[in-house]
């Protein structure tokens, strides 16, 4: 059977593909669920619909699995301190991160939940090679 997909918009036009059968979890504050974005291996570019990225359920769990070990008070959400950590071991430069982390970070409250960190982990990943991240 066809299954449906969400779409997530990160700041202003950064539109992933979301597998409608992919784990979504909200936090203890009952914030919504938002969405995320993968590696570049499970990366499909679909230009017919502008920048979307299509997540398998694959990637998702991976890097949600990441969320939950960087979380480890179990908040439901990355601090900047904890993802400034986080992002440096990419070896990504500063200005780079500072950009991943503007655009993952679609509530502009300084912290990630699990969406955003999963749009955050799959920034890097893509960027990593040198793609070229979104404008916005």
């Amino acid at each position: 059977s066809s299954m449906g997909a969400q779409t997530y918009t990160a700041g202003n036009s950064l539109n992933m593909q979301i597998p409608s059968n992919a784990p979504s979890q909200s936090s203890s504050s009952g914030r919504e669920s938002m969405g995320i974005l993968p590696s570049p291996r499970s990366l499909e570019r679909n230009e017919s619909e502008g920048d979307v990225y299509r997540i398998s359920p694959a990637t998702f769990a991976k890097f949600s699995s990441m969320f939950d070990h960087v979380d480890s008070n179990a908040t439901g959400y990355v601090t900047g301190a904890q993802g400034r950590v986080v992002l440096s071991q990419s070896g990504l430069p500063n200005g780079d991160l500072r950009r991943i982390w503007d655009l993952a970070d679609a509530g502009k409250d300084g912290m990630l939940d699990r969406h955003e960190y999963v749009a955050c982990q799959f920034l890097i990943q893509h960027r990593l090679p040198g793609q070229d991240l979104p404008h916005s």
